[in-house]
C-alpha cells in the first residue's frame, strides 16, 4: 500500500489510461432499446397436394411434429411447436429457446423438413417453405409525394436511385419501395365468348406460357461458324398479349383478343397494402432482420433518403422512425443516470461541506461507470434501457465505499492537532484503509454476490435482467477498487499539499445533522433500555410482513416488464373467410373512417398495413401521448368483437426483445375429434361472451363455423363424355371456378422493360352465389350445359381446423381485461369458473359429440409465474450467499443473523411502496428485492463491525452500541440517501423508457428507506442483547 499511495501520479496516470479506454469502449458500444438477445420462431408451410388436412396429418404431419419436437443441436433447442392444419395447407411455428441464432434455426428446420420430404409425393415435396419470424415489431416507413407527379411517375423516378442503396443496409430484411399504382397485365375473360368457343382458362394459361419463353431450334454450319436457330420470345407489350394464339377444341387458333380484354391496369393482386390517413401511398418500407439492430437500420435508411438528390417538387415524410423513439428513450434514461449522479454529489456536499472532499468521493461515480464500459464491450453488451438502468442504480451505490474510507480517515485526523511528517501521513492513511478494507470488501461482495443466482434462472429472466445485473456488477465492483486505491491516494496528496495538516470546514447542514445525531442517540438508548418498545417493534414488523405477504402481494399487478411510453397505438383486425386482399381493403377503409371520425381530433395521422386477406392493422400516432390510455379504452368500447371479426389493441414500440404478453384466462379444449373440440370451444366462448366475463375473448384457431360448396363429379356422365372425345377434366372445371371467383396469378412477364404480374379472371360478379355457380355454362359439342350437370353440389359446414401444441391436439380460448382494468382478472377468472361449472351441469350434456372432449383451465401466465417463482428462489439463494459471506468475515453465527435482520425490514418497505404507488410485481421489482438484500446489509455491517470493535476495546455493550451508532450515523445517512435519492428519477418513471425501470426504482428506494430507519434501531438493540448474553456466560465477543 505504501508504494501505491506515495506515488499519486502513477495512480492518476494508470486510472486516466483506463478511463480513456473506457470512454473509447463506450463510444463503440451499440445502442438499442433492449439487450442483445433473441428467441427465434421459425415458420414452415406445406401444401397438401391432393390430400385432405386429416389425411396429411395422419400420413405425414404427426411424423413432422415428432421430428421437430425432438430436435436439439448445441444451442439450438426447440422450446415449443404450434401446428395448424388449415384447408389449404399445414403451418408450423417452431419456438427455439432464448439465445438461439435465428439464421441457424431457420437452416436447421429447413434441413429437417428436406430430409423428411423424401417420403412425400412430388406435389407436396416441391411446395414447402421455411422462413424466420421477426419478433421485432419495429419498422421504418417513409411516404413520398408530389403535386406534379403520379405515384407511378414517382416510383419510376425514385426506385432506381434508392433500391440499390437500400440493399446495402446490413440490418434490413428486403427493404423496398412500395408502389400503390403498380400495374399488372390483367386478362379479363369474356364469359359468353369463352363458352361459345368451348375454351377454358387452362387453354389461355397454356397459350401464354408458350409465348413467355424462347425456344431453341436446331443449328447449322455456315462456313466454319455454327449458327443456332432460335424462336424469339414474342410477347413484349399489351398488344402482343392480345395477339397470342389460343387453340380451340376444333384445333383452330384464334387471337386472345377474341375471348378476353387485355389491359395494363393497377394491380389487384398486391400481397400487401399501405395507406396514410386512408389514402394509398408510395411507401419506403423496411423491417429489420431477426437479431438486427433496428436503430442502426433506421439511421442508415434515413441517411440514404436524406442524401439522394430529388427534384424540388418531390417531398417525403417520415411516418415511422424507430430510431427516434429509441434515442429518446435511451437519452431519457441517460439523463436519469446523470441526474442520479448529480443528486448523489449534492448529498455528499451537504454532508461533507467541502468541495475537495466532495469531488474526492464523487469522482468514483463517473470513473466506475466509464471503467464498466470496458467490461460491457468485452461481454458483447449494448447501451440499452436495461443496462443504463444498472448504471443508474450503481450511481448512488458507488459512493458508499468512498464515504466509508474518507470518514475513517477523517476520524483519525480529527484526533491530531499538529502537522504530520510524510511518514506519519502515509501511516495514518494506511491504518485508516486497513481498518475498513474488510467491511468495504464485505459490503461490496454482499452487494454483488446477490446477482449470482440469476445465472440459474430462466432464459426469459436472463434475457431481460442479465444486462442490468452485469452493469451493476461491473460498475459497483470497480467502485470498491477506486475507493481503496484512488481515494486514499487523493487524500494523501491533499494532505501533502496542505503541509501535513488539514483544516476541515463544516457542512452546510451541520447543525441539522448534529441535532439528528443527538436525537437519534437519545431515542436509541431509550429503545435499547426499554422493556417493551423493542419487542413490540419486532413483533409488529413480523406481523406486518406476514399480513402484507398474504393479503397485499397477491393483489399486486403482475407483469414481465413495463413498456416505454409512446405516442403510437395499434388497432389490429383479424377476420375469417376472405380470399382476396381487396376484401380486407374494403373492411379497413370502413374501420379507418370510423377511427378518424371518432378519434381524429386526438390523432396526428394514421398508417394502415393490410398484411393479407384476413389480417391488418391501423397505427395511430396521437397528438398527446398522455391520452393513449383513454383512447385505448374508448376504442375498446367502440370496436366490439364479433364471431367473424376480432379486434386487438396495443401500444407500439420498436421492441427488439420478444416480451411475452400473456392473456388473463386460458382454457384448453382437448380430446374428441376436431369438430368436437370446435363445438365445445364455441359453446364455452359463447357462455363467457354472453355474460361479458372478459371484454376480449377469442379462440385459437377460430371456432366460427364456415360453409363450403362440396363438388362431387358425376362419374357416369364423365364416362359418357369420354366416349365422345371431351378433352377437359373435372380439374379444368374446378380451375374455371377459381378464375371466375378469386382470379388466378399466372406469373410474370416483361412489358416495356418492366416486370409485370399476369392476372387472369372473369369480370367481377361472374359467380356471386351458389345458384350462379351451378348454372355456369359449359359447352359440350353443340350443346351448352350448366356446371351442375357435371357435379353434384352440396353446401356443407367446413371441417374444423386441426391445431396442436407440442403434439397435443386442442382448441384454446383466451381472454383479456380492458386496458387499465387488469386488476379485475382474479374476480373475472372466478366468475368464469362458476359459469362453466353451471355449464357443465346444464348445457354440456345436451351437446352431441362424436367422442367425449373435455376442457381444462391452464396457467395463462405460466412463463411469468415461472420466472417470478425462480426469482423468488434467487432471492432466497442471494440471502444465503450473503449469510455465508458475512459468516466468513465475522466468524460468528449470531453477528451474521443480526446483520441479516435488515433484509425483512427492507422487504416490508418494498411491498408497501409498490402498493402505495400502484406499481407491479414484475421481474424488475423482484430484482429490486435481490439488489436490496445486498444494499440493506451494508448499514448493518458498518454498525455491527464498529460495535464489535468498541466492545473489544473495553466499552460496555450499551455504550459501544450508542457510540458506534453516533459515529456511523453520518456515513450510513450518506450512503443510504445517495442510493435512495439517486434512484428517485427512476422511481418517478418520467419520460420515454422510464416505465421500464420504475418498479425497480420504487422497490429499491422504498425498501432501502424502511431498512435504514429500522436498522438504525433494531441492529444495535440485537447486538447489545447478544453481547450482554455473552458477558453473562463469560464468553469473549
Amino acid at each position: 500500500m505504501k508504494s501505491v499511495f506515495s506515488s499519486p501520479f502513477k495512480v492518476y496516470l494508470l486510472l486516466i489510461g483506463f478511463a480513456l479506454l473506457g470512454i473509447f469502449s463506450g463510444y463503440k458500444l451499440p445502442i438499442s432499446l433492449y439487450p442483445n438477445s433473441s428467441k427465434p420462431t421459425v415458420y414452415g408451410s406445406i401444401s397438401y397436394g391432393n390430400l385432405t388436412a386429416d389425411e396429411f396429418r395422419k400420413q405425414y404431419g404427426s411424423d413432422i411434429e415428432s421430428a421437430i419436437m425432438a430436435y436439439s443441436s448445441g444451442d439450438l433447442v426447440v422450446d415449443n411447436l404450434f401446428a395448424t392444419y388449415r384447408q389449404s395447407g399445414a403451418r408450423y411455428a417452431v419456438d427455439f429457446r432464448w439465445g438461439a441464432d435465428p439464421k441457424e434455426a431457420r437452416i436447421a428446420i429447413n434441413n429437417l423438413l428436406t430430409s423428411l420430404s423424401g417420403r412425400w409425393p412430388t406435389e407436396i415435396r416441391d411446395n414447402f417453405w421455411v422462413g424466420i419470424n421477426n419478433d421485432n415489431s419495429g419498422f421504418v416507413a417513409i411516404s413520398y409525394y408530389s403535386e406534379k407527379r403520379t405515384p407511378d411517375e414517382l416510383y419510376e423516378l425514385i426506385n432506381p436511385l434508392i433500391s440499390p442503396e437500400l440493399q446495402k443496409v446490413a440490418d434490413a430484411d428486403n427493404p423496398g419501395l412500395w408502389n400503390p399504382a403498380q400495374k399488372e397485365v390483367r386478362i379479363e375473360l369474356d364469359k359468353m365468348a369463352m363458352t361459345t368457343l368451348g375454351i377454358f382458362p387452362r387453354d389461355i394459361e397454356q397459350a401464354l406460357q408458350k409465348t413467355l419463353i424462347s425456344y431453341k431450334g436446331g443449328s447449322f454450319l455456315l462456313g466454319e461458324k455454327k449458327l443456332d436457330i432460335q424462336l424469339e420470345r414474342s410477347v413484349n407489350s399489351v398488344e402482343d398479349v392480345q395477339r397470342v394464339l389460343v387453340e380451340t377444341p376444333e384445333r383452330k387458333f384464334i387471337p386472345l383478343s377474341k375471348v378476353a380484354r387485355v389491359s395494363l391496369i393497377e394491380s389487384s393482386s398486391n400481397k400487401r397494402i399501405y395507406k396514410t390517413n386512408g389514402a394509398k401511398s408510395l411507401i419506403l418500407f423496411a423491417t429489420p432482420k431477426s437479431g438486427g439492430n433496428i436503430k442502426k437500420m433506421a439511421e442508415d435508411i434515413l441517411d440514404i433518403v436524406e442524401n439522394i438528390s430529388l427534384p424540388a417538387d418531390v417531398q417525403y415524410k417520415v411516418l415511422v422512425d424507430p430510431s427516434q423513439f429509441i434515442r429518446e428513450s435511451v437519452n431519457n434514461v441517460m439523463r436519469e443516470v446523470g441526474l442520479a449522479a448529480c443528486i448523489a454529489v449534492l448529498v455528499l456536499f451537504l454532508f461533507l461541506g467541502n468541495l475537495k472532499n466532495t469531488i474526492t468521493a464523487a469522482i468514483e461515480i463517473p470513473l466506475s461507470m466509464v471503467l464498466a464500459f470496458l467490461c460491457m464491450r468485452f461481454a458483447n453488451m449494448s447501451i440499452n434501457l436495461i443496462s443504463l438502468g444498472g448504471l443508474a442504480l450503481s450511481a448512488g451505490m458507488n459512493v458508499d465505499a468512498s464515504v466509508v474510507v474518507m470518514e475513517n480517515i477523517f476520524c483519525h485526523m480529527e484526533k491530531i492537532d499538529r502537522r504530520l511528517t510524510f511518514a506519519e501521513r502515509i501511516e495514518l492513511i494506511i491504518k485508516s484503509v486497513k481498518e475498513v478494507v474488510l467491511p468495504v470488501m464485505a459490503s461490496t461482495i454482499a452487494s454483488l454476490v446477490v446477482f449470482l443466482p440469476l445465472a440459474f434462472t430462466s432464459d426469459l429472466t436472463n434475457a431481460i435482467l442479465g444486462d442490468l445485473a452485469k452493469a451493476v456488477v461491473f460498475s459497483h465492483g470497480f467502485s470498491a477498487f477506486v475507493a481503496l486505491i484512488l481515494v486514499p491516494t487523493v487524500r494523501l496528496h491533499i494532505l501533502n499539499h496542505s503541509g501535513g495538516m488539514e483544516k476541515f470546514s463544516l457542512p452546510p447542514i451541520n447543525n441539522q445533522i448534529e441535532w439528528v445525531e443527538r436525537t437519534y442517540t437519545k431515542l436509541l438508548e431509550k429503545f435499547i433500555v426499554g422493556r417493551y418498545a423493542k419487542w413490540a417493534t419486532v413483533g409488529t414488523l413480523t406481523v406486518v410482513l406476514i399480513l402484507l405477504s398474504v393479503f397485499v402481494v397477491p393483489k399486486l399487478k403482475k407483469e414481465i416488464i413495463g413498456l416505454p411510453d409512446t405516442d403510437w397505438m395499434i388497432l389490429g383486425i383479424s377476420v375469417s373467410g376472405n380470399s382476396m386482399i381487396e376484401q380486407m381493403d374494403t373492411k379497413m377503409s370502413t374501420v379507418e373512417a370510423d377511427v378518424l371520425k371518432k378519434f381524429g381530433k386526438k390523432i396526428q395521422y394514421t398508417f394502415t398495413q393490410i398484411h393479407d386477406p384476413n389480417n391488418a392493422n391501423i397505427m395511430a400516432r396521437l397528438k398527446d401521448k398522455g391520452e393513449i390510455d383513454k383512447v385505448w379504452r374508448d376504442m375498446q368500447k367502440y370496436f366490439k368483437n364479433t364471431p367473424d371479426t376480432y379486434y386487438w389493441f396495443e401500444r407500439w414500440n420498436p421492441a427488439e426483445l420478444p416480451i411475452p404478453n400473456p392473456p388473463e384466462i386460458k382454457i384448453a379444449v382437448k380430446g374428441g375429434t376436431s369438430e368436437d373440440r370446435r363445438m365445445l370451444a364455441s359453446a364455452i366462448n359463447q357462455v363467457l361472451q354472453e355474460k361479458e366475463v372478459f371484454p376480449e375473448m377469442y379462440t385459437k384457431p377460430n371456432s366460427g363455423v364456415n360453409s363450403e360448396v362440396v363438388m362431387r363429379p358425376s362419374w357416369e356422365r364423365w364416362a359418357e363424355l369420354s366416349k365422345i372425345g371431351v378433352s377437359f377434366s373435372p380439374y379444368d372445371l374446378i380451375d374455371l371456378t377459381r378464375v371466375a371467383t378469386d382470379g388466378k396469378n399466372l406469373g410474370q412477364m416483361t412489358i416495356q422493360n418492366k416486370t409485370r404480374e399476369i392476372f387472369l379472371r372473369y369480370p367481377p360478379g361472374a359467380i356471386r352465389n351458389r345458384e350462379e355457380l351451378e348454372a355456369f355454362p359449359i359447352r359440350i359439342g353443340e350443346k351448352i350445359l350448366p356446371l351442375r350437370a357435371f357435379f353434384s353440389m352440396e353446401l356443407k359446414q367446413s371441417k374444423a381446423l386441426s391445431y396442436s401444441e407440442n403434439g397435443q391436439l386442442l382448441f384454446l380460448l383466451e381472454g383479456r381485461e380492458n386496458r387499465g382494468e387488469e386488476y379485475k382478472a382474479p374476480a373475472s377468472l372466478k366468475k368464469a369458473k362458476k359459469l362453466l361449472a353451471k355449464f357443465d351441469k346444464e348445457q354440456l350434456p345436451k351437446i352431441n359429440f362424436e367422442e367425449k372432449p373435455y376442457y381444462v383451465f391452464e396457467d395463462a401466465k405460466k412463463e411469468l409465474n415461472d420466472a417470478l417463482e425462480q426469482l423468488g428462489i434467487a432471492v432466497a439463494l442471494s440471502i444465503l450467499l450473503i449469510f455465508l459471506t458475512l459468516l466468513f468475515q465475522f466468524g460468528n453465527f449470531a453477528h451474521t443473523l443480526i446483520i441479516l435482520t435488515a433484509i425483512p425490514t427492507g422487504v416490508v418497505g418494498v411491498i408497501v411502496s409498490l402498493a402505495i404507488f400502484g406499481s407491479s410485481l414484475s421481474l424488475n421489482s423482484i430484482l429490486g428485492v435481490i439488489l436490496l438484500s445486498g444494499l440493506a446489509v451494508n448499514n448493518s455491517i458498518i454498525l455491527v463491525d464498529f460495535i464489535k470493535r468498541l466492545h473489544e476495546e473495553g466499552h460496555p455493550p450499551l455504550e459501544a452500541a450508542v457510540l458506534a451508532a453516533k459515529r456511523r450515523l453520518r456515513p450510513i445517512l450518506i450512503t443510504s440517501l445517495t442510493t435512495i435519492l439517486g434512484m428517485l428519477p427512476i422511481a418517478l418513471g418520467l419520460g420515454e423508457g422510464g416505465k421500464i425501470l420504475q418498479p425497480l426504482g420504487i422497490a429499491v428506494s422504498g425498501g432501502l428507506w424502511f431498512s435504514m430507519l429500522f436498522t438504525l434501531f433494531i441492529v444495535p438493540m440485537l447486538e447489545v442483547l447478544f453481547l450482554n448474553f455473552q458477558n453473562k456466560n463469560g464468553k469473549v465477543a
